[in-house]
């Protein structure tokens, strides 16, 4: 097992334990990266080798005695499972976890698997072999959520000093890899973005008890992206009858 440096420092790598038997291969490592997100702990890697003469019975009690017992040390861990699994599989021994690779790897099987604890949490893409390997390199990809946001008329709510102040400190937490940090100016953001959504609603009810329809139909069309006949973003600036 190769870790980058710049993603964890050598002397937060430590491995927890060595399994070398007839069936299988297994060394599970823990690792402390300089960024992860709030609800994991760690990262515990376990590197598996499955020998054709294995027997899936026993493989699978082993891998399962190691992870449950990690599981039960460290109950915070997002924990991967990968390797040379040959004819083994783990749906069954460990149902709460999940496999991302879907890619051929050797002889138009897919023998190399990744497990995490995590749904959802990666997409698999073969790469051509490594030298005069048999097995191709499979590169696994973040599965990163996306979440859109609208922005309120000219930026009114987010684009404001503060909040561009909080943002440029969060990337450069995120960067340095200072974990309470980055904490501390999310917390900070987040009370931001509220306080800026109260002062704009404020706003609004002004200019309704204004009587200013107009101004009010503006911002709703805006955050809504209400448009006539369509209902796409960037609408026309029709107001309703009455």
């Amino acid at each position: 097992m190769l870790v980058n440096n710049r993603w964890c420092d050598p002397g937060h790598v430590s491995v927890k334990k060595c399994v070398c038997s007839l069936d299988i291969e297994l060394v599970p490592v823990g690792l402390s990266p300089f960024y992860l997100p709030w609800e994991f702990s760690s990262v515990i890697a376990i590197t598996v080798y499955i020998p054709p003469s294995g027997k899936a019975e026993a493989v699978c009690d082993v891998i399962h005695a190691v992870t449950a017992g990690l599981q039960t040390k460290h109950p915070g861990a997002f924990i991967i499972i990968t390797g040379d699994f040959k004819h083994v599989s783990l749906s069954s021994t460990l149902p709460t976890f999940y496999q991302f690779v879907t890619c051929t790897t050797g002889n138009n099987k897919i023998l190399d698997l990744l497990y995490a604890n995590v749904k959802d949490a990666y997409s698999s893409t073969a790469l051509p072999p490594l030298g005069r390997s048999d097995h191709n390199l499979v590169c696994i990809d973040n599965t990163i959520p996306t979440k859109k946001v609208r922005c309120y008329p000219n930026n009114e709510l987010w684009v404001t000093s503060d909040l561009q102040a909080l943002l440029n400190e969060k990337k450069r937490a995120f960067r340095s890899g200072d974990r309470a940090e980055l904490k501390r100016v999310q917390r900070e953001l987040k009370r931001s973005i509220s306080e800026s959504k109260d002062n704009y609603r404020r706003k609004l009810e002004d200019k309704l008890e204004d009587s200013n329809s107009r101004e009010v139909w503006s911002g709703m069309k805006e955050i809504t992206g209400f448009q006539r006949g369509g209902g796409q973003l960037g609408g026309t600036n029709n107001e309703p009858t009455s």
